[in-house]
């Protein structure tokens, strides 16, 4: 909703991801430091600029719980630093942006305002009227995706009341990916949908229904070969990020439709074609769990004829004091497995067991050669992550 001014200030604010606000077209953005909490109390009268604000529920939000001398005289002082950061961005010394009335704090609405989320809305809100053409309800949701440039206030996100407003726009978003897809579908408007789809997974990578709606987009429009590779690449994504393979679900819909009439339009070359990696096969080989298991089993199958020995080598992150190290470190495990990718050979095979666990084959090799391939692997890691709190234990077993 975009207030009605009366020739005072002019102001724009945006919320999806990294918060500016402008105020007669002089803009502010990327704030830290010692203003961190003026900023907070800023975006949350602009979120809630509707409403009032007593003073005990402002200091619950701003203070987040943690302890708070006088906090009456705290959130004073962060209103005036407020107020006054506020008319210097306006250029006017006169103008009150925030006001106080009755034991309670609001936004000063008198102002031409103009949010980003309110604007999201009322797209969506338009979208989700049945009664409007399909075209106009397209439109509407076209103009609610544009507006999403990220997580709510995702700079933000250490204060509890922007957790839980991010998570219910998050969770609008991707009903609008949903409802246009649906729309785009009947039309047959397929790569339309695909293109909703690739953006929103730049924002909800994890989001198993907007996986499968554009493999539906490419495999609807004749598009199997980018469909099989982002099956390919989403199986792996989960299984790196969080060591399960996806749900079943969606690989027993990715597999059905993929092979669907592909042994009709498949001559030899575009099976060999298909076979080939798209980085040329640099580094150790990198696969699931499911191909990692198959493999080893062939490897078995070899050694028991060859008698040659077959390894396995597995690493595990732990804490220090011998837990995981948590999903607050997601960067570690990424460094574990670049370490291991980097100090193999191409042929080599690695497979995640767990999110903080990951297998090795080692075929072809003594437990001399197996024990200097983990040694050389442990101290890459130790070169890019120099943690004490972070322990990397190894393991070498025998498969023969």
């Amino acid at each position: 909703m975009r207030s009605k001014g009366n020739g005072g200030p002019k102001i724009k604010v945006k919320m999806f991801g990294e918060f500016s606000i402008s105020v007669n077209g002089n803009a502010l953005s990327n704030f830290k430091g010692n203003t961190k909490r003026v900023w907070l109390l800023i975006q949350y009268l602009l979120a809630h600029r509707f409403q009032a604000a007593p003073v005990n529920l402002l200091v619950a939000e701003l203070w987040d719980g943690k302890q708070c001398g006088d906090p009456k005289n705290a959130l004073k002082n962060l209103v005036y630093r407020a107020r006054s950061l506020l008319k210097e961005l306006s250029r006017n010394a006169v103008a009150q942006f925030i006001l106080f009335e009755d034991g309670t704090y609001r936004w000063n609405n008198r102002y031409d305002c103009e949010i980003d989320t309110e604007r999201f809305l009322e797209n969506f809100h338009r979208g989700e009227d049945a009664s409007l053409p399909g075209e106009r309800r397209i439109a509407a949701y076209e103009g609610a995706l544009a507006l999403y440039q990220g997580a709510f206030l995702q700079k933000s996100s250490y204060s509890g009341w922007v957790v839980a407003c991010a998570s219910d726009f998050a969770g609008i978003y991707q009903e609008c990916v949903k409802k246009i897809c649906g729309l785009y579908f009947e039309r047959r408007r397929y790569d339309d949908a695909a293109k909703a789809c690739e953006n929103a997974l730049a924002f909800l990578p994890y989001e198993v229904a907007i996986h499968r709606l554009l493999l539906r987009a490419y495999l609807s429009g004749g598009r199997r070969s980018e469909a099989s590779r982002h099956y390919r690449k989403a199986r792996d994504l989960f299984y790196c990020r969080f060591g399960v393979d996806l749900s079943a679900s969606l690989r027993t819909f990715c597999e059905e439709v993929v092979n669907h009439g592909a042994a009709a339009e498949a001559d030899i070359s575009a099976v060999v074609e298909d076979l080939k990696e798209e980085d040329g096969g640099t580094g150790a080989y990198y696969c699931n769990y499911d191909v990692f298991r198959a493999v080893c089993r062939i490897q078995l199958r070899m050694a028991s004829r060859t008698g040659e020995p077959v390894f396995l080598a597995m690493f595990t992150l732990r804490g220090a004091g011998g837990a995981g190290p948590g999903p607050e470190d997601p960067q570690l495990a990424e460094k574990l497995r670049s370490s291991i990718l980097t100090g193999l050979r191409s042929a080599d095979i690695v497979a995640p067991y767990s999110s903080t666990r990951f297998l090795v084959l080692l075929p072809l090799a003594s437990f001399q050669d197996a024990r200097q391939v983990v040694q050389r692997i442990e101290k890459k890691f130790r070169f890019v992550c120099r943690r004490d709190d972070v322990v990397l234990s190894t393991e070498i077993g025998s498969l023969t």
